[in-house]
């Protein structure tokens, strides 16, 4: 019955045969046990509904959400009017000190202010000192003996306001007046390069707030400032109040819902402001130390739509909202631990879980019953189907194996057997394709064959450019072994086999060092060509008494008259005269050099050499270039590369930097350039960890030993 039929069909008909048979000796029994089972199934159902409802994940956040939101619009509403009331006290200061400065002779207190350095410790009182240690000069006595009558507002302000801890000025002129119990005095203080008078004298017209950090009395303070100006806008002095943030603080963190909540104060910045354990060694107030994701954080922060929001704090996920003060810009958030807000659901789950153990039992003894006879006539059922089944499998499995047997030869290599069609169903077919796949393979093995060797071929050949490259190169430094006035040392690291980087150094004349680093954009054997022409003609145009402006405009004409790959070259071009030591360049659109220098005690330093870069070459025609000159003493070095230097990436796509190169630079300024150069190189490969450089690498480096003797 079954010969000659598709696989789909026999697996119908086997199927139908064993279903039927199954079916009609336990349909009599589950009919019987279906109605005990829904009576069972609607019990179960019925408690599970009593249970859940009212509990659902979206209504407990609603709660949280409420309290929390409630909780930060209260404390920022509070912070804010504590600020505010600060904010006044010093707007009321400023105008006062206004007056005195308009018109000091209407102010005619006898207020003695001592210096600094001896007023006496946690006594409040009034003291002065003045930047840089100096003393006080007439014109600063009159000045200071008009701001001294300020001293009964600010003995007011001390003692209405008790979180004031001090209030003090600094003038324009150099008088630092504090109304204080401190005494932390210091000669080399300057009031004026400080923070809180920066940012208060960039801003005059409104009073301007610094962040929280630890006075030398170990309490937290924030600081209060705003800009005095004259009848001009001038600024002559800032006023400003040290404000104990301890307090403030404590009711800050306090606040939460729950024992697992956490609160904490953001700056304008989202720096940490409050928080706990900031005053911690070592503790980092940096936000993206304690979220993750801190970009998204930041986004819903700012959304300021009143919703709070999942984030992951520390290692540990929590539903947070924030309220933002208005007078400082601040930001305060409460957190809660998303785990505590939603274990009522936990709870109720815990309870679901038992319900259902409860309804399992039941199930299993409504289910006993019936497994039993359900298992009698299984029995008999599968006596009879695996006599059908065996016949079955045979028909399908004896070309199976059959084909298995030829496809693992095929992937012995062997493609040589012959493969017979022994059915004309599905198998049949399968025969005929792995017939076809051994002689698609034939043909594959043989193109393969080919694209090897012609990948080998290319490879040999940009090998051989490589070497090409390397020796257009000036690599051998002999020439200049009888030069005694120079050291000159320099290396090229191509990205790909050939690469676009290049550097030259020739003597046009006995008395004349000529030296050229260059960045062709692009990379391989299209940029390499494009550098050789760029290299020969710069050296063919330049002589001991060129304008250098002027080659490197011609050699912009020429490049860009042919130039239809539209490629471009970055180049940096200097002439030392041996003879006095003067340096003439050209730069067009390469990096600056760094030109290291010894100052009056011998100490050598780098420092990046940056006047203005003309454009690249072979970008258009009718550039001009302008020459550029300075001077080297003996023993200084001129350090030039590309910007595969300080772009060159590590497995994480950070640069290594202009920092760093500076940095290793100055740590290694005994090396000669021969020993520096490859140093560096090393340097740069170890911080790229054996990561894959997109960029050309070339460096050179001259040292102007001693100046030559006229012949």
């Amino acid at each position: 019955m079954l010969k000659g039929k598709k696989i789909k069909a026999k697996l119908v008909l086997t199927m139908l045969i064993l279903t039927l048979g199954t079916l009609l000796l336990v349909y009599l029994e589950m009919f019987f046990a279906i109605f005990f089972l829904q009576d069972t199934a609607e019990t179960i159902y019925h408690e599970i509904a009593e249970n859940a409802e009212g509990y659902t994940s979206e209504e407990l956040l609603k709660e949280a959400e409420e309290a929390m939101m409630a909780i930060v619009d209260a404390e920022a509403q509070a912070t804010n009017n504590r600020f505010s009331t600060v904010a006044g006290l010093i707007e009321q200061s400023v105008d006062y000190l206004k007056d005195i400065y308009a018109d000091p002779g209407a102010f005619t207190g006898n207020y003695r202010p001592v210096p600094l350095k001896d007023a006496p410790a946690d006594i409040v009182s009034a003291r002065y000192s003045v930047a840089g240690g100096k003393s006080l000069t007439n014109s600063l006595s009159r000045e200071l003996k008009s701001i001294a009558n300020i001293e009964p507002l600010f003995s007011s302000i001390m003692r209405h306001n008790p979180a004031i801890d001090d209030l003090y000025i600094g003038t324009a002129s150099g008088i630092l007046y504090e109304y204080t119990a401190e005494n932390d005095y210091s000669a080399d203080y300057a009031h004026t390069q400080r923070p809180w008078y920066k940012k208060a004298a960039s801003n005059p017209d409104s009073v301007v707030w610094m962040e929280t950090y630890v006075d030398p009395f170990g309490k937290a303070c924030i600081t209060a400032a705003m800009a005095v100006t004259d009848d001009r806008g001038n600024v002559i002095a800032v006023l400003a109040a040290d404000i104990r943030f301890n307090e403030i603080m404590e009711n800050l963190l306090a606040r939460g819902i729950g024992k697992y909540s956490t609160s904490f104060l953001l700056g304008e910045a989202y720096d940490l402001i409050a928080y706990r354990d900031i005053y911690d060694e070592g503790f980092d107030p940096s936000f993206s130390a304690h979220f993750e994701d801190a970009d998204i954080v930041k986004e819903n922060l700012t959304k300021q739509d009143g919703r709070a929001f999942f984030a992951v704090l520390d290692g540990k996920e929590v539903y947070m909202c924030a309220s933002r003060i208005p007078i400082t810009g601040w930001t305060f958030c409460t957190a809660a631990d998303k785990d505590q807000i939603t274990r009522p659901i936990d709870t109720v789950k815990a309870e679901t879980q038992e319900i259902l153990a409860s309804a399992a039992s039941k199930t299993r003894k409504a289910f006993a019953a019936l497994i039993i006879g359900v298992a009698s006539s299984f029995i008999i059922v599968a006596a009879s189907a695996s006599m059908i089944a065996s016949r079955f499998a045979r028909s399908i499995t004896g070309p199976l194996e059959r084909i298995k047997e030829h496809a693992a030869a095929i992937g012995e290599g062997n493609f040589e057997q012959n493969i017979v069609k022994e059915t004309e169903d599905e198998i049949g077919e399968l025969a005929e394709c792995l017939d076809d796949i051994q002689h698609d393979l034939i043909g594959y093995t043989e193109n393969l064959k080919n694209v090897t060797a012609e990948k080998e071929r290319i490879g040999a050949e940009l090998s051989v450019a490589a070497n090409i490259q390397a020796s257009l190169l000036p690599s051998v430094l002999s020439p200049f072994k009888d030069v005694d006035e120079i050291d000159i040392y320099a290396l090229m690291d191509p990205a790909k086999e050939v690469g676009g980087d290049f550097y030259d150094f020739f003597m046009p004349d006995k008395y004349h060092l000529a030296f050229v680093v260059a960045d062709v954009s692009g990379k391989g054997v299209p940029a390499s060509l494009f550098m050789v022409k760029g290299k020969t003609l710069i050296k063919e145009h330049t002589k001991p008494d060129s304008d250098l402006g002027e080659v490197f405009s011609t050699v912009n004409d020429i490049l860009t008259e042919s130039n239809t790959e539209e490629f471009f070259i970055t180049a940096y071009e200097a002439v030392i005269d041996l003879r006095s030591g003067e340096v003439k360049f050209v730069n067009a659109g390469h990096e600056h050099p760094f030109l290291m220098e010894r100052d009056e005690t011998g100490a050598a330093h780098y420092t990046e050499l940056k006047p203005k870069a003309g454009l690249a070459l072979a970008v258009m025609e009718g550039i001009h270039y302008n020459t550029g000159s300075f001077m080297m003493q003996p023993g200084d070095r001129l350090f030039q590369y590309t910007d595969g230097v300080p772009e060159a990436a590590d497995k994480t796509d950070q640069l290594y930097g202009m920092d760093r190169l500076v940095r290793f630079l100055n740590d290694h300024t005994d090396m000669t350039p021969e020993e520096l150069l490859p140093s560096l190189r090393d340097d740069i490969e170890a911080f790229a960890d054996g990561a894959d450089q997109y960029d050309d690498i070339a460096m050179l480096c001259f040292e102007f030993v001693k100046k030559m003797e006229e012949q």
